[in-house]
């Protein structure tokens, strides 16, 4: 297969056909490739040519100019000879094509199509070298390209992957002209049919079969790559063909033949499509729908109100077209005054799959707008339902639910207005300023829970300093929310600033009260435990309530850690032995005392009073030993 795909895109450097040389009489300036000059010279001599004229052209500023027909007249004849070039006037090679080759055809193909991107039936243009008219619906039958293939010498297998070569190429280049182009094969296949008449669509599919979908697959990035650096003639020439057949309709104030493309599928004789229509089609293929058609001529025409509203309203009305499509024509039909209609568009903005919240602050802008002047019920339905989608949308901001809760306020929805601020407090960006004013409004109407929810968002938002999760303790200990409010003072103890003395006291209490006594313990463990304590026995209260609270073992804990603080004072020292004492824990009391004897700040009574305790404790441990060691097993 990689064989053949090698040979797509060579042409041959042969003597021209005579037959194919004097049969053109559909070219309106016969171009001839020299006989001795090769077939990819001949195309950059085409291209030379095409780009100085294309120039030519962007400098016109006065499109009546005279001048001007005949260079379009000569641009088109050399854009039909680059086509007939590539489509194999000069016959088609066995010989594989290098990268450069095929990358300078593929530019050509993408610079054709781009110059007058509505051009239908291209593949019939790339084979117009043939005895054959292109109402002949076989030009790209089996038989017709055995025919060709038999006049230019060349393998028709070749000829037909070639072909199918081009029409990807074509229908890819076509594809990337719609924003956001979606470039699967899938899609440019439908783009190839889409470009040219139903009744060629058996025969171009068959010729995309010749191609495995690995290599269409490579063609499609290929082509994307060349068209990053090749010039595609962004000027408005480009699309003047489409427009022009646009303008002598409404010129005609021919409503009827213009909107005819909305519906092409065919003609007047009820079996074609009208050749004045199918450019049209196409040109409305560029996006989904008809947005691109129907924009081009509301621009060229903003003064032609009757045409205008047929237009947005059918752009409003079809199920093809996109969230931009719709808003385009919501606005144009208020600008139209035509708000009934206008209501209806934005009423499909708002239900469209993929309205973002941007467009519906617009929508909610706009269709308030509108009710203002129109007293409808329609209109004032259509407020309420904006709001409410924009409330459940995901991208909605706090500003956005802010405004919604005034507008609902003013429409006497407290419903709505509660599920508004229930959407804010739970919104990631909620600060605690907008918080607190949900608390106070869910306090006063006696929304129990969505209260406590505001008062948790605040005590969980970052950074909150130790004053407010106060606040929110208490208020959350008068709802009698018991686990939230002990998670806030759980947070105050924790806190990164370290709490003062007070805050931890307040903790301990309000722990206690709140049947936490784990927590309560561990706010008084951080009192006893603070580094800049140097009057442990102050705290006589403290550690009565942490005995009371936790037993004798959790008292224990604490003055073995302040025993073995390095910088605990001889006082505490002092006090700690004396508790310890107290609890009969005289090898820990022992311990304390010898600490506090070999500070050099204790004086001559002090070292006596230690020595004594020491003295006592160790004989009463030896007494107890002693007890133990008598006493019968």
């Amino acid at each position: 297969m990689k064989k053949v795909f090698l040979h797509l895109f060579i042409l041959v450097v042969w003597s021209v056909g005579g037959a194919y040389a004097s049969s053109e009489n559909d070219a309106p300036v016969a171009l001839e490739k020299p006989g001795e000059m090769s077939c990819m010279v001949w195309l950059g001599d085409l291209e030379g040519r095409r780009d100085a004229i294309v120039n030519q052209l962007a400098n016109i500023r006065d499109w009546s100019d005279e001048g001007r027909e005949e260079l379009q007249d000569e641009l088109n004849n050399i854009s039909y000879e680059i086509s007939r070039t590539i489509g194999g006037r000069y016959g088609i090679s066995d010989t594989p094509a290098t990268t450069e080759e095929r990358e300078k055809i593929l530019s050509s193909i993408h610079r054709t199509r781009q110059f007058d991107i509505a051009v239908p039936n291209a593949m019939y243009t790339y084979l117009s070298y043939k005895e054959v008219e292109k109402q002949d619906p076989l030009y790209l039958s089996k038989a017709s390209l055995e025919k060709i293939a038999k006049k230019i010498s060349a393998n028709v297998n070749v000829l037909e992957s070639h072909l199918a070569a081009i029409a990807v190429a074509d229908g890819a280049s076509f594809s990337l002209k719609v924003p956001h182009a979606n470039m699967d094969m899938n899609t440019v296949v439908e783009n190839i049919l889409f470009t040219h008449d139903e009744e060629d669509a058996e025969d171009l599919n068959r010729l995309l079969d010749t191609l495995p979908a690995s290599e269409k697959h490579t063609l499609i990035q290929t082509l994307m790559k060349v068209t990053q650096d090749s010039k595609t003639y962004p000027f408005v020439v480009k699309d003047l063909p489409v427009q022009q057949k646009v303008r002598d309709q409404l010129v005609e104030n021919n409503k009827e033949t213009f909107l005819k493309f909305l519906h092409p599928e065919t003609g007047d004789d009820g079996n074609t499509i009208d050749p004045d229509i199918f450019p049209l089609k196409i040109c409305a293929r560029l996006k989904v729908g008809i947005a691109e058609l129907y924009w081009d001529v509301c621009s060229l025409y903003n003064e032609s109100d009757d045409i205008l509203e047929g237009a947005w309203r059918n752009l409003a009305s079809s199920t093809e077209a996109t969230l931009a499509d719709l808003l385009d024509a919501a606005d144009g039909l208020k600008e139209l005054g035509k708000s009934d209609l206008a209501l209806d568009a934005w009423q499909k903005v708002i239900e469209h799959r993929d309205v973002s919240a941007e467009s519906l602050r617009d929508a909610i802008r706009q269709v308030r707008e509108l009710a203002g002047t129109d007293k409808s019920k329609k209109a004032q339905d259509l407020s309420i339902k904006v709001l409410e989608t924009q409330i459940n949308h995901p991208d909605a901001t706090v500003e956005d639910l802010k405004e919604i809760v005034t507008a609902f306020e003013n429409l006497k929805r407290p419903d709505m207005v509660l599920q508004a601020r229930a959407k804010i407090i739970e919104h990631p960006d909620a600060n605690p300023t907008d918080l607190t004013e949900h608390v106070k409004y869910f306090q006063k109407i006696g929304e129990v829970n969505l209260e406590i929810r505001a008062l948790e968002k605040i005590r969980d938002y970052k950074n909150r300093d130790i004053s407010d999760l106060k606040k929110v303790a208490k208020e959350l200990e008068r709802l009698k929310n018991t686990d939230s409010a002990a998670k806030a003072w759980e947070m105050i103890i924790n806190h990164k600033h370290a709490p003062q003395t007070q805050d931890l006291k307040e903790a301990a209490q309000a722990l206690e009260r709140l049947k936490k006594p784990d927590l309560a313990i561990q706010a008084l463990k951080k009192i006893i435990n603070k580094p800049y304590i140097m009057m442990l026995d102050y705290y006589q209260d403290e550690l009565n309530e942490l005995k009371r609270l936790g037993g004798s073992a959790a008292l224990i804990e604490v003055l073995q850690g302040i025993i073995n603080n390095p910088n605990t004072s001889i006082d505490n020292l002092k006090t700690a032995a004396e508790e310890l004492e107290k609890l009969n824990e005289s090898g820990l009391a022992i311990l304390a005392w010898k600490k506090f004897k070999g500070d050099p700040a204790v004086d001559t009574d002090e070292k006596q009073e230690a020595e004594e305790a020491i003295k006592r404790l160790t004989e009463g441990l030896e007494h107890k030993s002693a007890a133990s060691s008598s006493s019968p097993k």
